[in-house]
């Protein structure tokens, strides 16, 4: 037993250095995205405004952003923005291991946390300073330390469930759906108990169980206030609404990630079979304790689906479903390698076929899974540090560079590339970053009349949208998702420069949304030369190209109120 004991602890040693490996290796070499550095903004201000910063423009708890706070006196760059996330993920990988272990065995504990370690979406988001691998840990925390609650009835067990829990709420508002599926398991296997004739046991179960949520409730009531806001008004306000059914859209979420669970594309396909033969195996052994978990995880998404209405939410919001996923796909493993054994003969030859069986069938599926981490493409990031360290190479002092901020190819997210850029080139000091949405007119009427060079940054998300310029006025250096545009022959005014680039600009967009965009830039510059003339003409082409998606309100429709189109 000793024996057994260490190899399965240098097994899982193991499985710890390989979740490290793939989640630190190469981990600054990304560009940030909009939403790290989201992230960074927030986690940037002194700690006590952290809070009231959320409250004001944020979407999500404080939680994570105290820890990014701590990680960023150490330094901004990529690499240590997405420490803190990249150990959460790697932690996450034993506290898996036990929680299978002491539900099932060794065995389906190593294999879980093996599964776990080489998802591509576990991965993935291990690489991103953002908060779903802490939603995922705390969650299954929480869900480790009820199961030996109830198991033991101790005192330490229910306090350890009480503190995850309140920092799973402050984590994410989807804990809130990961704590009602914890806290009903805990109801029905109370009442299990009640109607086993075990009820001196349900009812110290019960003041514990209540008490404790009650601590919760009371720990997380300063914060209700705040999440009415950035939740309810910001957030599933803002959320798509979609034109089908809660059951729909429900199913539709479920399938998305257990399609996204299980690493997408061919691996997916292989571990929600041995996730199907999990569940057969559960109800074959009678174990209606795990699946009544199960049911109680899955239902609290679809309930609040109904509720809030059919809307688009992502599968990384139920992140926490992921490991519980994972430990029932290792159940079906470790069953099919039981069925198997019991096949052979002589009995002698069992042990060893069924050990057989489930290193095969474990590191077949890693195997499958690790294959998918390359091709993980859920996010596309734009390369804005790679943009950034051109415009610094080339780009003299005073220099312009207009961002055009709509991701042609995935609708408007105007700030986008100017808050990217922004924040890269934050320390040259070389020259403006234009905004073109706001204003290009006011911000060039500095350095009109000089000779600057002009340089224009497009998001290109679909490659499609962009022909290059057909008169080849303008030369372009490519980079992911965008391109670079610099002008071959400058003129001598820098204002001749920037109406030449959102010429060359309009030349080389097709779709009508970004045309719009460019011809209301055109009207406000030669509005502002005092070119009556072209500045109408303009504003007649802008009218004839606005897009169905267009308001006059917000950041993206100023250049439309200030030209007075909005009357």
């Amino acid at each position: 037993m000793r024996s057994e004991g260490k190899r399965t602890c240098a097994a899982l040693v193991l499985i710890v250095f390989l979740a490290a490996f793939l989640r630190l290796r190469g981990l600054g070499e990304a560009s940030l995205w909009l939403d790290e550095l989201y992230t960074i903004e927030h986690a940037s201000k002194p700690a006590l405004q952290i809070a009231g910063s959320l409250r004001e423009s944020g979407a999500h708890p404080p939680l994570f952003f105290f820890l990014t706070h701590l990680a960023l006196r150490l330094g901004d760059s990529e690499w240590i923005v997405r420490l803190p996330v990249a150990m959460i993920g790697i932690v996450t990988i034993p506290l898996l291991y036990a929680l299978g272990k002491r539900i099932f065995g060794r065995e389906v504990g190593l294999a879980a946390a093996l599964l776990l370690a080489v998802s591509p979406f576990h991965v993935h988001f291990s690489r991103e300073a953002r908060m779903y691998p802490l939603l995922a840990l705390l969650s299954l925390l929480s869900l480790y330390a009820l199961w030996r609650a109830l198991e033991e009835n101790t005192r330490p067990w229910w306090a350890v469930f009480t503190v995850a829990t309140v920092l799973n709420l402050y984590t994410h508002y989807f804990a809130l759906l990961a704590t009602a599926g914890t806290v009903l398991f805990a109801v029905v296997a109370v009442g299990y108990d009640w109607l086993a004739h075990r009820k001196r046991q349900a009812k110290q179960t019960v003041v514990r169980l209540v008490l404790c949520c009650s601590i919760v409730a009371l720990a997380y009531l300063p914060w209700l206030s705040t999440m009415r806001i950035n939740f309810f008004q910001r957030q599933a306000d803002r959320a798509v609404q979609q034109q089908a059914s809660s059951l729909a859209v429900g199913s539709a979420l479920l399938r998305q990630a257990l399609f996204e669970f299980g690493g997408g594309r061919g691996a997916a396909t292989v571990i929600e079979c041995a996730f199907v033969l999990g569940l057969v195996a559960l109800m074959l052994r009678s174990r209606w304790k795990v699946l009544v978990l199960g049911l109680c995880w899955i239902m609290p998404p679809l309930i609040a689906i109904a509720v809030v209405g059919p809307r688009k939410f992502d599968a990384r919001y139920v992140a926490y479903l992921q490991p519980l996923f994972l430990m029932l796909a290792a159940v079906g493993i470790v069953g099919l390698a039981t069925g198997l054994a019991r096949l052979g003969k002589p009995i002698s030859v069992r042990p060893a076929l069924y050990a057989a069986t489930c290193v095969i069938g474990v590191v077949g599926l890693a195997v499958v899974s690790m294959s998918a981490i390359g091709q993980y493409e859920k996010w596309h990031k734009p390369d804005w540090k790679g943009v950034a360290a051109y415009l610094e190479g080339m780009a003299n002092q005073g220099d312009i560079v207009i961002v055009d901020g709509s991701s042609y190819g995935r609708g408007a997210d105007s700030g986008r590339p100017h808050r990217m850029l922004s924040w890269y080139l934050r320390h040259n000091g070389k020259g403006p970053v234009i905004w073109k949405e706001v204003s290009v007119a006011n911000r060039i009427r500095a350095v009109a009349y000089q000779q600057r060079q002009v340089y224009a940054v497009l998001l290109i998300i679909n490659p499609a949208n962009w022909t290059g310029d057909p008169q080849r006025k303008v030369s372009e250096v490519r980079f992911q998702d965008t391109v670079v545009l610099r002008l071959k022959e400058p003129k001598v005014l820098a204002v001749e420069d920037v109406v030449e680039m959102l010429e060359a600009m309009t030349r080389g967009l097709k779709s009508t949304g970004p045309r719009f965009d460019i011809y209301l830039a055109l009207a406000e510059v030669y509005k502002f030369t005092g070119d009556a003339e072209k500045a109408e003409s303009y504003i007649e082409m802008a009218l004839e190209n606005v897009p169905a998606s267009f308001t006059t309100s917000g950041q993206r429709g100023a250049a439309y109120r200030r030209l007075g189109l909005a009357q």
